[in-house]
């Protein structure tokens, strides 16, 4: 039975881990296929758009994942759709802005504040660029997976060390109506069907899962891409009802999610014990292998 998923809508059950994205090499356009403009008058913000936007990373053999705003509210996390971005590998990330430049985004020129791209802010923005709407601009990122400790597994090349599990969201490239929905028939992520795309995404469980890691063993100075996931992960059981009990198979990061974000214990003292437990658990797995940079 497919899932449908709508923005603002509460999020897909998380499936059994699937086989892992195969490499795939160079992709082009069709024969007779048009490249793809990146106008959001021809792809509607925000699904559209993001089909878009990972069609032109596909179809250049740029693996990606979505990360921000929609991602978060397809999952349960009560965002507008304001501040959408992909992960790429470290590797490809100044390929995949140059893609996207000459598929008609340029990058954004970071003079407005509210762009949250201030390089002294925890939360700053990697590279973006500004999308013109009727009444304000929203934003499109592109985040190094590096960024995120290198947790998020792009293909079966790329190490997955905290068993992350995702699904393949299926969206329109011009339907503003169309619902999205699981499609993890789809063989990989480049496939295309009519008018829709195929876009990567963490599960629930997954999605919180990285948030946690992400919180506890990022960097003093990189605590959140937009949002401090710290933040994201309190709001998650306070304004939204995600399907759950969740297991994250790993007894620091339950106890964690259970006894601050579930139970509400925000006591200093408390999160430290915690966090001292997750370090212990999870930082031989995934620092010390060098994936923080």
């Amino acid at each position: 039975m497919i899932s449908v998923l709508a923005p603002s809508v509460l999020p897909v059950s998380d499936l059994a881990i699937l086989d892992p994205i195969q490499p795939r090499p160079e992709v082009c356009n069709k024969p007779g296929e048009k490249p793809i403009r990146l106008s959001p008058s021809e792809h509607s913000w925000p699904n559209c758009f993001t089909a878009a936007v990972s069609k032109v990373l596909d179809d250049a053999g740029i693996p990606n994942f979505l990360w921000g705003d929609l991602l978060n509210s397809w999952r349960g996390n009560p965002h507008m759709a304001n501040i959408c971005g992909f992960v790429v590998s470290t590797e490809d990330f100044q390929r995949a802005t140059h893609v996207i430049t000459t598929a008609g985004l340029p990058v954004c020129s970071c003079e407005d504040f509210l762009h949250q791209s201030n390089p002294d802010s925890m939360a700053a923005l990697p590279v973006h660029f500004s999308v013109p709407q009727w009444c304000s601009d929203v934003l499109l990122f592109l985040c190094p997976n590096d960024s995120l400790l290198n947790l998020i597994p792009l293909t079966s090349a790329h190490a997955n060390p905290a068993s992350l599990q995702y699904d393949r969201i299926r969206l329109s490239l011009h339907d503003t109506w169309y619902s999205p929905h699981v499609d993890n028939n789809a063989v990989d992520s480049t496939s295309s069907l009519g008018e829709t795309h195929v876009v990567n995404v963490l599960t629930t469980s997954s999605l919180i899962k990285a948030w946690l890691l992400l919180d506890v063993l990022s960097a003093p100075h990189r605590v959140g891409i937009v949002y401090e996931y710290s933040f994201l992960l309190h709001i998650m059981p306070l304004y939204a009802t995600p399907s759950g009990p969740y297991d994250f198979e790993s007894e620091s990061l339950q106890a964690m999610w259970q006894k601050v974000y579930i139970d509400g214990d925000w006591c200093p003292e408390t999160y430290e014990i915690l966090q001292n437990e997750v370090k212990l658990e999870w930082q031989g797995r995934i620092l010390d292998k060098g994936s923080l940079k």
